[in-house]
């Protein structure tokens, strides 16, 4: 009973584990990867890539048979420092070759491609201004860029720069002046390639900005001159020609800035740029000419009591119309003048002369006058020469001058030397005529004489006078 209760139990694990096979078996067909597909080839479409550095390229991998699906790539590089492969992207770090190495995880199959990485090489040259279009002698700098910016050369780039009309304009190291108006290709060439940039420079008149004339209002007399000051600006400006006018031309006409009065009245003066556009004005007013001064013939005299001189004024300009002099004396007991400007030494002493203006007695001019006795105006100077005293006895080279400063002729009667006590040491009696504005001379020697003296007697309009001299 037991051995068939057994054997029961036995037939019932076994079907269970036929079952059990069964579902597996189903469970097993829903499935491909449950034995590894293999793969019999594996090629790169291009098995050889170049690209410059810092760039990157897909490599594309072809197996066969195709129709398997998801394989399981492994990538790799020889030289990682030159390339690096990422799910099947490579990219370049520096130049230099490597190779690109593809398998199947699992499987013995792979291929392999060359990678070559390029230096990057120049490809343009830019150029930049601030402005292209300038007026003569303005400066700007042009500056550069050179593309690709991550070149793989580093060392320096050496810049050719050219005008094609310097007349136009200039360029030195990339400094740019315009000298004359016109247009020019400014040329920048990397020396050794044929890579170059180039602008186009515009160099334009500069025109007028402004216009400043001084003074805004003035005055002027009938028949005088005026010069008017005008800036233009900016002063670099081309053409600087300019248009002047008056609203009025019988009051004030106006050439090239200078202004003359016609005629009492007011007027407007314009000066404007040949098209109009700039303009400033100024207002003259031209009024009657008046004295402006009075210029007298002698500014100093010296006369004798009884003299008569005559002073002329001029009154200046001119064209003044009240031309009209008072004449006045400040001291009429010293001298005194009559209308015409005549002076009549009276005394002696010292007066002003003035001749003052009818229209403006704020406008005047003065003679200073002195009034001498006759004899004053004849002049004696004595000078010793190695002159010793002692005890009032003096020893002396002496030498004399007696000059006539009058108006009338001086006869010289005698020269002496005398002593105190009267004694005679040198005399010349030889009488002289002395003219208006001569000397004579006279030379002599002392040795001890008692306070000696010069003497000299000479005569002026019939009187005689004695001049005293001490040595």
């Amino acid at each position: 009973m037991m051995r068939l209760h057994m054997r029961s139990n036995l037939i019932r694990l076994y079907l269970k584990l036929i079952i059990l096979q069964v579902i597996l078996l189903f469970m097993a067909c829903g499935r491909d990867d449950i034995l590894p597909s293999r793969i019999n080839n594996i090629t790169f479409r291009n098995d050889t890539l170049s690209l410059v550095v810092g760039k990157s390229e897909r490599l594309f991998v072809d197996h066969t048979p195709g129709d398997i699906k998801d394989s399981d790539y492994i990538w790799s590089t020889a030289d990682p420092k030159v390339a690096t492969v990422e799910n099947g992207i490579v990219y370049g770090h520096r130049v230099g070759e490597t190779e690109v190495t593809v398998s199947v995880r699992g499987q013995n199959v792979n291929a392999k491609a060359l990678i070559r990485i390029l230096p990057v090489s120049l490809a343009a040259l830019k150029l930049q201004v601030s402005k292209t279009t300038l007026a003569p002698e303005e400066e700007v700098e042009i500056t550069y860029i050179i593309e690709p910016t991550d070149l793989s050369d580093t060392d320096p780039l050496e810049i050719e720069w050219n005008s094609s009309d310097n007349q136009v304009c200039t360029v030195n190291g990339g400094k740019l002046k315009a000298v004359g108006i016109g247009t020019a290709k400014v040329t920048a060439e990397i020396k050794g390639t044929a890579i170059k940039g180039e602008l186009t420079i515009y160099v334009q008149p500069v025109p007028i900005g402004s216009i400043e004339l001084s003074p805004a209002q003035a005055e002027l007399h009938v028949g005088k001159e005026l010069s008017l000051h005008v800036k233009v600006l900016p002063v670099n400006a081309d053409n600087k020609t300019l248009v002047w006018s008056s609203s009025n031309p019988q009051v004030a006409t106006v050439t090239g800035g200078v202004v003359k009065g016609v005629k009492v009245g007011t007027t407007t003066i314009k000066v404007a740029t040949m098209d109009g556009e700039k303009s400033a004005f100024c207002t003259v007013t031209v009024k009657s000419v008046t004295v402006d001064h009075i210029i007298l013939s002698a500014h100093s005299l010296v006369m004798v009591a009884g003299q008569q001189r005559q002073i002329i004024a001029t009154v200046v300009p001119e064209e003044a119309k009240e031309r009209n002099i008072t004449w006045v004396s400040s001291d009429n007991s010293i001298a005194t003048v009559d209308a015409h400007g005549q002076v009549t030494g009276k005394k002696p002493g010292t007066a002003i002369i003035n001749a003052i203006s009818v229209a403006n007695p704020q406008i005047y001019a003065s003679c200073n006058l002195a009034v001498m006795n006759p004899e004053d105006q004849v002049f004696t100077v004595l000078s010793n020469r190695g002159r010793v005293a002692e005890n009032g006895y003096i020893s002396s080279d002496v030498n004399t001058l007696f000059e006539n400063g009058s108006s009338e002729p001086v006869r010289l009667i005698s020269f002496e030397i005398l002593s105190q006590g009267g004694e005679l040491i040198v005399s010349d009696y030889q009488t002289r005529i002395i003219a208006t504005g001569m000397q004579q001379r006279h030379q002599a020697q002392v040795k001890k004489v008692y306070r000696p003296y010069v003497r000299y007697i000479f005569e002026l309009k019939g009187k005689r006078y004695e001049r005293r001299l001490d040595i």
